[in-house]
């Protein structure tokens, strides 16, 4: 969010897939999205230009990703993804369930122990029995050619404090959003803004 665009993606399945129906797999395309934030729109307002795209994207969802690669034709490159590095999953769907004679099944998290994007967010909704939403559980998977541990942890707790923020006043300008961590203002105008007056009369830095 801070620069004027972004992009995000998700994968999702489309109508292409239809006519793999009788095939067993995991088919999905993959949806880039570029969101312009440009004039310091409201989250609303960038919310809004967001699923224009959207649903511009899925009229032409039938359009395979790597002929999609084949007509931009970017720049090559081994160190990151052509079209994107932030990818963003929503696990929305009713949790399938199996069941087989004699045998209790149940399903957990695996670390591939590797990350494909430079930060790749995996979001899961849970509900109660009858429906109710029961909150959003997360995790990062991140790249550490780019980001260490606390680094990655840091922007995971900057994004969810973003969201409750435009949650909470959807209609405010972006620049109005707080970013920051509980503590790190107070440490900006004191302790950082403190040393550097300090460096520039003379002294040293801590």
């Amino acid at each position: 969010m801070w620069g004027r665009t972004f992009r995000s993606v998700r994968r999702s399945p489309g109508a292409w897939m239809m006519r793999w129906d009788d095939l067993v797999g995991l088919f999905l395309n993959t949806l880039v999205l570029r969101t312009d934030t440009s004039g310091d729109p409201s989250f609303a307002e960038v919310l809004g230009r967001a699923r224009e795209v959207a649903l511009t994207a899925y009229d032409h969802q039938d359009v395979p990703f790597d002929l999609l690669v084949e007509v931009l034709n970017p720049a090559r490159t081994v160190a990151h993804n052509l079209l994107f590095q932030v990818m963003l999953a929503l696990q929305n769907n009713a949790q399938a369930e199996l069941e087989l004679p004699g045998l209790r099944l149940s399903t957990f998290q695996v670390s591939w122990g590797t990350s494909k994007f430079d930060p790749n967010f995996n979001m899961l909704d849970f509900f109660a029995e009858d429906g109710t939403p029961q909150g959003i559980e997360g995790l990062i998977e991140y790249s550490t050619d780019v980001f260490d541990e606390a680094t990655a942890v840091d922007i995971f707790h900057r994004w969810a404090g973003f969201l409750r923020d435009v949650v909470e006043t959807p209609d405010r300008p972006l620049s109005q959003v707080n970013v920051l961590l509980p503590g790190e203002k107070e440490r900006f105008l004191t302790e950082w803004n403190g040393a550097r007056g300090a460096a520039g009369r003379g002294g040293r830095r801590p």
